[in-house]
């Protein structure tokens, strides 16, 4: 009888993690070069982190031109007006999972979205609660902006706690994106900014799932290092088992970005990939 080995610890934190968006600054690549290399992660030893591929809505059809069939996971980032973009993605023989948008007006039209795709909506988490209320059955969620071109876009460590915290309290779960590359918090000299990294959020939302500690969430946002290993996650003092991290992956979905070269490097450069 073959034996089953229950995930490790890393396996359970960057399962799927993380949603590639190699058309998106600032790596900015076309979307045959996004495909190329999304395949090229695909075939890699370390896929099993790898998330859906998320492609503008109004590429769509290319993207299905160029995959000719070939079944892959897909997240739609809208960039059209809504009807058409829900209208683009009902035609497309494409896996969607996913859909990311800013604008709340498809709230009046979600009979036009398949039910078994997820809703991420960039906007104050009470907001997304109001609209996941009148949407009962379907997955509607926070999407996190973590940073971006400006100092500006780099949320404090208190006001990201602030907005995790929020989004617990609504029930709801949360995808991040922007500034992420880097597993922990670090200085970036270039902006001038504290950027956040994704095991940060990894632990502040185990810390929020244990027991809704915002202060505690503030503090694993705030570190600058932890210890992924087979068995938990070690982030100063305190210590989370791959069940409670397994319990926060409910509640942190996945992040976007640019790069899975960058990350899984770090990753193992620290000794987190197990």
């Amino acid at each position: 009888m073959a034996v089953v080995r229950a995930a490790t610890a890393s396996q359970v934190a960057l399962g799927h993690l993380i949603d590639y968006a190699g058309m998106y600054p600032p790596e900015s690549l076309s979307l045959a070069e996004a495909l190329s290399t999304y395949q090229r992660h695909q075939r890699g030893a370390h896929r099993w982190m790898l998330g859906v591929l998320l492609c503008p809505s109004s590429q769509l059809h290319d993207l299905e031109w160029m995959l000719g069939g070939k079944p892959t996971p897909v997240g739609v980032v809208v960039d059209q007006p809504i009807v058409e973009a829900l209208e683009a993605m009902a035609i497309s023989g494409l896996r969607i999972r996913q859909v990311e948008t800013r604008d709340l007006a498809i709230a009046d039209h979600l009979a036009l979205m398949a039910r078994n795709q997820d809703l991420w909506l960039e906007t104050d988490p009470k907001r997304v609660l109001d609209i996941a209320v009148e949407s009962p059955g379907r997955m509607i969620g926070v999407k996190l902006r973590c940073g971006g071109p400006n100092p500006a876009d780099f949320p404090s460590s208190e006001n990201l706690s602030e907005v995790m915290h929020t989004t617990f309290a609504c029930g709801l779960a949360f995808k991040a994106t922007a500034g992420l590359h880097h597993p922990w918090r670090h200085f970036w000299p270039e902006l001038g900014v504290w950027r956040h990294g994704f095991m940060n959020l990894a632990a502040a939302a185990a810390a929020l799932v244990l027991n809704g500690d915002r202060d505690a969430a503030t503090e694993m946002i705030e570190a600058t290092d932890g210890r992924l290993g087979r068995s938990g996650l070690r982030v100063g003092s305190r210590e989370f088992t791959a069940s409670d991290l397994r319990s926060a992956r409910i509640f942190f979905r996945s992040y976007g970005s640019c790069s899975f070269d960058e990350p899984v490097e770090d990753l193992l450069s620290i000794g987190s990939l197990w």
